[in-house]
């Protein structure tokens, strides 16, 4: 375990240091630290490092790619995304303790302009692939401060 969270540390720190990157809490399953770095306009890699409450317990580590868009709905654009990544789980009180799972997050958001935040709500199917094939589900808020 320590050394997944030592190489969680060391894949977000980096992007700490560069701009458009946001650092933050994510709430709901998981909860936990998140971490997300534009890459372009409309593109972005997040990655939240958590814990989960359910599920016989374990910690929690997912990346996606992501594409935002804006839609409309009557006068108000409302802007949502949505990607793909992959969860790794590890469930201490389990018989298989590691999980990997494919996912694909699709959420909506909102980056205010006063301050360099933003708010998110994001749900996540998921395909588990290791150790068995199987389905899981996480939906989560948060809210990230940006440094630029």
């Amino acid at each position: 375990m320590k050394t997944v969270l030592i190489i969680a540390t060391l894949l977000i720190i980096p992007g700490l240091l560069l701009s458009q990157t946001g650092l933050g809490i994510i709430l709901g399953e998981p909860t936990g630290i998140s971490f997300k770095q534009w890459t372009g306009d409309r593109t972005a890699w997040d990655a939240a490092l958590a814990y989960s409450f359910v599920d016989k317990e374990h910690f929690y580590f997912h990346a996606n790619y992501l594409y935002h868009n804006t839609g409309h709905f009557e006068e108000t654009p409302i802007p949502w995304y949505w990607g793909f990544g992959a969860n790794v789980r590890y469930r201490d009180k389990a018989d298989d303790k590691v999980r990997v799972a494919g996912r694909i997050p699709l959420g909506i958001n909102y980056m205010f302009e006063s301050l360099p935040g933003e708010l998110f709500v994001e749900v996540s199917p998921a395909l588990d692939v290791i150790p068995k094939v199987d389905f899981s589900f996480g939906a989560a808020i948060g809210f990230r401060i940006y440094f630029r």
